[in-house]
């Protein structure tokens, strides 16, 4: 079995398990491939993705909050790279694991990585998210009213495992 078909059925036993579910594609094109699949499996489908209108943006989030789309399928990464979404406050309060009602309806606790560093506390990672920003793994742009945290072509690097970085 090759690694799309792989992917694809894994996606396919989370949503048959949970009926819902965030559908993370890598690049944007695959944000508008994807819909053909789950429509087959008779699913609704939202797509989410960087440089949407924000009023669209709303909307989106609104429908797959009230369960009017059974996935939401969002890009992370753009051509130019990848597309912030949240700042560095909601990203600690993800590590560490926050059950507030903001993280919980961003599907922030559907992660992987969705309380990885729960003990460490939240002094440890601002600490750390200030050590990899100084260090030119991540850094904050300005989007519209809030500033974001985006990896930077380095993060990039050495998130896809091209390159090494040992915290010091």
């Amino acid at each position: 079995m090759g690694r799309a078909a792989r992917r694809t059925n894994a996606c396919g036993s989370v949503i048959a398990a949970h009926k819902t579910g965030i559908v993370y594609c890598a690049i944007r094109k695959k944000v508008e491939v994807v819909p053909d699949t789950l429509a087959s499996w008779g699913l609704k489908c939202v797509a989410y993705y960087g440089g949407m209108i924000e009023q669209d943006r709303v909307r989106t989030q609104e429908a797959f909050i009230q369960r009017k789309a059974d996935v939401a399928r969002m890009s992370r990464r753009s051509r130019d790279g990848w597309e912030p979404r949240f700042g560095r406050c909601r990203t600690v309060q993800m590590l560490a694991g926050s059950k507030s009602q903001k993280i919980i309806s961003a599907g922030l606790d559907q992660l992987t990585t969705y309380g990885i560093l729960r003990d460490k506390g939240a002094g440890y990672l601002n600490g750390l998210v200030c050590y990899l920003s100084d260090a030119g793994l991540v850094h904050t742009v300005t989007n519209g009213d809030y500033p974001l945290m985006t990896l930077t072509p380095l993060g990039d690097t050495v998130m896809r495992g091209e390159a090494l970085f040992q915290l010091v």
